[in-house]
């Protein structure tokens, strides 16, 4: 990989550019009460109180960022359950909604003008201009974690294909990714991510997920190697006055420590200047900083989620609130027991809750488990588990006897599991981006369910075990024979659908569409025909963070409730201190 040819200027302030706004207070304080108007200024600090029809989207990680020169934010906003993308200006306070944003999973990323954002919706690094018009589509994405854009080079961190997990550079003009530099998976490296072209354009300053630590590097143009510069470290920044900001990964603490641009090196200790940033371990840190010196953040969410049942009319009996994250809500088939994911710090695992008794327990242990799935049975679930850095499903006894055992082999992927035949003796499940149907005897060889060229996920068979609904693209709800998969039927209509589930008995299929609960009626005699989609109930209920496709609700044994997500936490707000280049530079002396 040759130079980035970036301009001189450009060069000397790239450091402060980038933003994924973030990090939550600590030890400074902000006070966020009796604002008087969207933007309270307390000396140089400054509190946005965003517009709360478009609040700021309630997840970790790539939330927003700051316009190169500072007078803006733009920020992933939640609108009728989809995400979108909003500008807000630091200057006449107003927001406006950029068009064509609808669904994005991560980003946004300034161009060096300030002109343009680069984004990820729908697996697509896209581009689009502020000034008005639809997004480009750049490259494919399957997966994204963070991009740096210089003048003539875009350097991105995610895949564009399952096997090339690394750095890949691209023209803003969109075209083949180029491969920079590349995950060895035989060392446990499974991610790289927040990649930052340091001035010059003859390194990118990056972080590396191995076994599910964060670490940081600088990878040299010239010579084509990747030196440690520091362990424990992620989403790192150049400033111009000759530090690295950083995370002390997982801790939600923001680091500042000198760094020589010449030897790429660390000259001195780190030092402490922010604790309590917003942050997900799998996801990434709130925070940005701005060309003229300004640090912008988002405070820590404190959780608070409840369980609740909704009936076909939108009634809602509540069941279990925590001051938690919850997800992939499930219900034993003889309706005693629900299982859930439930998030504590950087700790993910399936919890069981007894209806009968009111009992909870955790069912599961580690650091990253989630999205199960119940057999038949009732006496096991298969979940999916992240161990070493690899990911895989793995089957674990309800009444919490024996250890968890493998099914899958782990792989750098994700495997989310989808559904049991009726018989409990094969497993449909998503790996590498498309469906793949295992059999739980044999030799256990997974066969693809469906074989086309866009993402497909979240399968769920039928109770009479002919017929199998998923997800195909951003958001279409389909129904195949199972397991040849050769038809298909679209059952989510014009507008579209996620988080397919059957009926108990198989009479109708329900999804998400936005806000709204839709249900479909299913005939299957003797020709398979699908009524038009109709809206059960509509409500602000949580969706998978990581995956919106993902079911993040389930249905009752008798098919009349609904176990939803409702989220009582309070919106998050950006905040904003100026000059805080200042502050480093009296913190920690380069001199």
């Amino acid at each position: 990989m040759g130079a980035l040819n970036m301009k001189d200027k450009r060069n000397l302030k790239l450091a402060a550019v980038k933003g994924v706004v973030g990090l939550a207070l600590g030890t400074i304080v902000l006070t966020t009460q009796s604002l008087a108007s969207p933007l309270q200024e307390q000396s140089n600090r400054v509190i946005v109180s965003l517009d709360p029809t478009a609040p700021l989207a309630n997840r970790s990680g790539h939330a927003a960022a700051i316009s190169p020169d500072g007078s803006a934010i733009v920020y992933v906003g939640e609108r009728e359950g989809e995400q979108y993308l909003y500008l807000y200006s630091l200057e006449d306070k107003s927001t406006r909604l950029i068009a064509g944003s609808e669904r994005v999973r991560r980003g946004p990323i300034f161009s060096p003008d300030g002109k343009s954002l680069a984004f990820s919706a729908g697996g697509k690094l896209r581009k689009v201009s502020l000034a008005g018009g639809e997004p480009e589509i750049l490259c494919a994405t399957p997966s994204f974690w963070g991009a740096d854009w210089a003048e003539d080079t875009i350097v991105f961190g995610g895949n564009r294909d399952p096997l090339t997990i690394g750095l890949h550079r691209l023209s803003p003009a969109g075209g083949t990714p180029q491969e920079i530099a590349l995950a060895d998976a035989s060392q446990g490296e499974s991610a790289f991510a927040f990649p930052e072209i340091l001035p010059g354009g003859q390194a990118i300053l990056f972080s590396v997920l191995v076994r599910n630590n964060w670490r940081t590097e600088v990878f040299s143009s010239q010579t084509g190697q990747r030196k440690i510069v520091l362990e424990a470290a992620r989403q790192a920044h150049y400033v111009p006055t000759g530090h690295l900001v950083y995370e002390k990964a997982g801790t939600g603490t923001l680091m500042v420590a000198p760094f020589d641009l010449t030897t790429l090196e660390l000259t001195g200790e780190s030092v402490p200047v922010l604790e309590g940033v917003r942050q997900s371990l799998r996801r990434g840190v709130d925070y940005g900083l701005s060309i003229e010196g300004s640090l912008v953040y988002v405070p820590r969410t404190q959780y608070d989620q409840e369980l609740v049942w909704v009936d076909r009319k939108g009634a809602e009996t509540p069941l279990l609130r925590r001051q938690q994250n919850l997800a992939t809500p499930r219900v034993s088939s003889d309706g005693t027991q629900v299982t859930f994911t439930l998030s504590e710090g950087n700790r993910q695992n399936v919890w069981i809750y007894d209806l009968e008794n009111g009992s909870l327990r955790s069912l599961t242990e580690g650091e990253l488990n989630s999205t199960q799935s119940w057999m038949p049975d009732g006496k096991s679930i298969v979940f999916q588990s992240n161990r070493e850095g690899l990911n895989g499903l793995y089957r674990q006894a309800t009444d919490g006897s024996g250890s968890a055992e493998a099914i899958t082999v782990p792989t750098r992927m994700s495997q989310v599991p989808g559904s049991f035949t009726p018989d409990g003796k094969a497993l449909t499940y998503l790996n590498r981006g498309t469906l793949w149907r295992l059999s739980l005897a044999g030799n256990r060889q997974p066969q693809k369910l469906v074989d086309t060229s866009v993402f497909e996920c979240c399968s769920v068979v039928s109770p009479d075990g002919r017929w199998f609904a998923y997800v195909s693209g951003p958001q279409d709800v389909y129904v195949s024979p199972y397991p040849e998969g050769d038809l298909r039927w679209l059952v989510s209509g014009e507008q579209g659908g996620q988080q397919p589930v059957w009926s108990p008995t198989g009479s109708e299929l329900f999804y998400r569409s936005g806000n709204k609960m839709m249900g479909v009626s299913i005939q299957t005699e003797p020709v398979f025909k699908a009524g038009p989609p109709r809206v059960l109930f509509e409500g602000a209920y949580v969706s998978n963070q990581r995956l919106p496709q993902v079911q993040n609700y389930d249905v009752s044994p008798d098919g009349q409730r609904f176990l939803m997500i409702k989220d009582h936490t309070e919106p998050a707000q950006i905040h904003v201190i100026r000059n805080w280049f200042e502050e480093l530079k009296r913190l920690v002396p380069t001199d």
